[in-house]
């Protein structure tokens, strides 16, 4: 009976700590985030699905996938679709592209999602006033 109530603990343990990180990641999955250096003319977002993300980097839609694990999250497979488009915003949007890549951190404080490069680099968004996506 000990054995029996001490395995249901364990259970009970590991299935709280795993619910923290995936909670976090709930907490991004369905909302739609600008970033803050975005101007008028040029709006690059990032929005979050369960596995994936996607966005639009000031030319082209970009896409990819992402984990979280705590306070980290990897984001890989980045592509884009392969418009061109004016030479200042093909560079910016290189820059970001680029940057997304190397993404090791997050951080989400209210309506502001910050990625943190490896570099130490930071990517700050807003979230967008529009609805919120379908999850």
């Amino acid at each position: 009976m000990k054995k029996i109530l001490l395995g249901l603990l364990m259970i009970f343990a590991l299935a709280g700590c795993s619910g923290l990180s995936s909670k976090t990641a709930e907490s991004v999955v369905g909302k739609e985030y600008v970033l803050t250096t975005s101007t008028k003319e040029v709006k690059i977002t990032i929005n979050f699905a369960e596995e994936n993300f996607f966005g639009f980097s000031g030319v082209n839609n970009y896409f990819g996938k992402y984990t979280v694990s705590g306070d980290n999250m990897k984001l890989s497979h980045v592509g884009s679709t392969l418009m061109a488009g004016p030479r200042d915003a093909m560079e910016k949007e290189f820059e970001y592209i680029s940057a997304l890549d190397k993404v090791e951190k997050y951080q989400l404080q209210k309506d502001t999602l910050i990625l943190t490069t490896s570099s130490g680099q930071q990517l700050i968004f807003k979230e967008s006033p529009k609805a919120e996506l379908k999850k």
